[in-house]
């Protein structure tokens, strides 16, 4: 079988910065003989390297804007009709590509997934959560999708919510769940002992991911047991998270900035406790699975993170590991403060967890899913 693989993020090298889910699913389908070819798009740092034995086609175009398209989508300053330009350059390598294919699978719904309709072969859209709310905003933008995704063969939703939130804005669509896998982290550079009362934080400092509720529940922490909170991560609220913590007078909170890949797993390794404590941010835009939870709970260690978006797709809360509501500090407090004191607790959740990462969220399993889609939608076609 051979598919097309349309992503406006894909790595540029081993260790890259740059999210590599769709990496990772695409290695995993090749691994199973799947023959893959990627399409994505060059970036301002056009810096490669051999990162696969996939065939990967790089795409440029007029007004280059890099990676991280939705987010950018969403900034007041951001000139959107550049996107008409990615779109037509994507569309106009993909659609000789396509030519030798089985069928297309598109990353995002736009513009990934707009072009895929326009190829006149079987197609796949993956929806992973930020289009949806950009298309809830934007009335001109759902009229304008609403044909390529009510058309799509399959529309996979990374998490119940981000499907129930497809199949509001798009009733036709032929919506199925298959949630993002892992992988396992690379060994750091020694075994790190987990000592005291750390909680760790890993993420891209934007609103949607909560760490200024987590600042505030570590003040109420920090009265009352010797502790210390690690955040792991960069981005456009860094200063406003520093502002928060002289503001607030705490003093054991670092600030890493952006770690590699291939150092990250000696965090985890130090930490007594993670948390993501997610919120819906003002624009309506949430996590839509929360990864960065199974690589914590696959080194062993216990989480707490708030019960939005997908991330209740990954924790059964008081059986994989605990849920709070979003933006309740006192109740993030308590619930940080009954693991760190309970080591009965903590040991359950960590062995449940355990259980379930290696189970149901290896990138094996998720690849043989989206396989058997694939199958059933070239078998459809031929009946």
């Amino acid at each position: 079988m051979k598919v097309l693989v349309l992503t406006t993020t894909f790595p540029r090298y081993v260790g890259d910065s740059v999210p590599a889910f769709v990496y990772y699913l695409c290695k995993s389908l090749s691994d199973l003989g799947v023959e893959i070819t990627v399409l994505a798009p060059h970036t301002r740092e056009k810096q490669y390297g051999v990162i696969s034995d996939m065939n990967i086609e790089r795409f440029d175009y007029f007004l280059n804007m890099g990676y991280g398209l939705p987010p950018k989508l969403k900034s007041r300053g951001f000139k959107k009709y550049k996107v008409f330009f990615l779109t037509y350059s994507m569309w106009k390598h993909a659609r000789h590509i396509s030519k030798t294919v089985d069928i297309v699978h598109g990353h995002w719904l736009f513009p990934s997934g707009y072009v895929t309709s326009k190829l006149q072969k079987p197609y796949v859209i993956t929806a992973y959560g930020i289009e949806l709310f950009l298309a809830k905003e934007n009335s001109l933008l759902r009229r304008f999708l609403k044909p390529s995704v009510e058309g799509a063969d399959r529309i996979i939703a990374i998490s119940r919510n981000t499907a129930r939130k497809t199949r509001e804005l798009f009733p036709l669509a032929k919506t199925k769940i298959i949630r993002l896998g892992f992988s396992l982290l690379e060994n750091g550079d020694q075994e790190e002992e987990r000592v005291g009362n750390t909680i760790l934080f890993v993420g891209r400092l934007v609103k949607r991911k909560g760490a200024e509720y987590l600042l505030k529940a570590f003040k109420h922490l920090e009265a009352r047991i010797p502790v210390e909170l690690m955040i792991v991560g960069d981005g456009p609220e860094r200063k406003n998270l520093e502002m928060l913590v002289h503001d607030l007078n705490l003093r054991n909170v670092t600030f890493y900035g952006f770690i590699p890949q291939s150092h990250l797993k000696s965090f985890y390794q130090r930490a007594s406790v993670f948390v993501l404590p997610a919120i819906t941010d003002p624009t309506g835009d949430t996590e839509g699975l929360g990864v960065v939870l199974l690589e914590a709970m696959s080194c062993g260690v216990p989480v707490i993170a708030s019960c939005v978006g997908g991330i209740p797709d990954i924790i059964t809360d008081g059986k994989t590991g605990l849920l709070v509501e979003e933006k309740n500090s006192i109740q993030l407090a308590e619930a940080i403060k009954a693991l760190l004191i309970d080591c009965e607790l903590r040991s359950r959740l960590v062995n449940n967890a355990t259980c379930v990462v290696q189970t149901e969220f290896s990138w094996e399993r998720i690849a043989k899913r989206i396989l058997k889609e694939y199958e059933a939608i070239l078998d459809s076609k031929k009946s």
